[in-house]
């Protein structure tokens, strides 16, 4: 039995639901997996393995653990973030990240963006694709009068600032619900009479049923390795808003959901930070508001069938992939 430690940094946001679908996968391989948390264990020899599997971040004091070492990678994530101070991006600290990445026997890139990020620097990369936990519950009562925006604890990756100005300027909109583990000293979150917030008290189950209630989501993203908010979101045939710009518009394409545009965008470690169009994102949100019904069940359903693909080819990609790792 192949024995894999799958390793991250710290449980948070969509690494717990990713290593959650990935220790599944990899035991329906016949696999037997043991998950590390750095910021709680320390390596010792007690730990060895066939393979460690990092998800995002790569610990180079766990390396030697292992036979084999692949990362599940997030390329807008710096891979060195557990044990690096938080700078601005320079071409040092990529080539240093890079060097990190040699050492590794292979990347599994999550999408068709993050593959070309890391061919494009050299690297031992194979697209896998990836999926998220479905989300769906049938017998909810889907609302038109109310939608839904998923912050989570990965604030900066969500351009939160231009969602409230939006919601601030065009007061028609419909309620929206603000599901954040920030709490309101954290963050400065106007009050505003058509925005909800949820500050940390929600149950999964409670949010499971949010997702499902609010016809339509708003993921305002600004950079994502996958998108698990997206992905969940049309798992429940929700119409789904996000932003114009990869790796977010390999899943939106215009029929499955609805795009926005990013009015710019910044380096980020080894990719971009994107800054959304205001104007944009409104016309959105309002186009929802005047779109036919019979045009929004379609997207949904477009949507729906998007996940049931992801999630079936997901799988298939992962074991040919797991199977080249093992055998190389």
């Amino acid at each position: 039995m192949t024995q894999v430690n799958v390793i991250l940094w710290k449980q948070r946001g969509g690494q717990v639901a990713g290593t959650g679908i990935v220790r599944e996968l990899l035991e329906s391989l016949g696999c037997s997996t043991r998950l590390i948390v750095t910021s709680e264990q320390e390596p010792n020899e007690s730990l060895r393995a066939d393979v460690n599997l990092f998800s995002s971040e790569v610990h180079s004091d766990w390396l030697t653990l292992a036979k084999k070492n692949v990362l599940l990678a997030n390329h807008e994530q710096d891979v060195r973030q557990s044990f690096t101070p938080p700078s601005d991006r320079s071409h040092v600290e990529k080539d240093d990240q890079v060097e990190l990445l040699r050492k590794l026997d292979r990347i599994f890139a999550k999408s068709r963006y993050g593959e070309k990020v890391y061919r494009d620097l050299g690297l031992r990369v194979t697209y896998v694709g990836f999926t998220s936990r479905d989300r769906l519950l049938p017998d909810v009562e889907r609302s038109d009068r109310e939608r839904l925006f998923l912050i989570g604890d990965n604030h900066r990756n969500k351009d939160w600032p231009t969602v409230m100005q939006v919601w601030e300027e065009n007061p028609a909109l419909p309620l929206l619900h603000v599901v954040t583990s920030r709490g309101p000293r954290e963050m400065a979150f106007p009050a505003l009479p058509n925005v909800r917030y949820h500050f940390q008290h929600l149950s999964d189950d409670e949010v499971r049923i949010l997702q499902n209630r609010c016809r339509v989501h708003v993921c305002a993203t600004r950079m994502e390795g996958w998108g698990h908010a997206i992905v969940e979101g049309m798992s429940c045939g929700a119409v789904v808003l996000t932003t114009d710009a990869p790796p977010m518009n390999e899943h939106i394409d215009g029929r499955n959901g609805v795009l926005f545009a990013a009015e710019s965008r910044s380096p980020h470690n080894l990719d971009w930070c994107w800054k959304i169009s205001e104007r944009s994102l409104a016309a959105a949100a309002r186009g929802v508001m005047e779109m036919p019904e019979e045009m929004k069940r379609k997207i949904g359903a477009n949507a729906r069938a998007y996940f049931e693909r992801t999630a079936n080819d997901f799988p298939v990609r992962f074991q040919e992939a797991w199977n080249q790792l093992l055998h190389a």
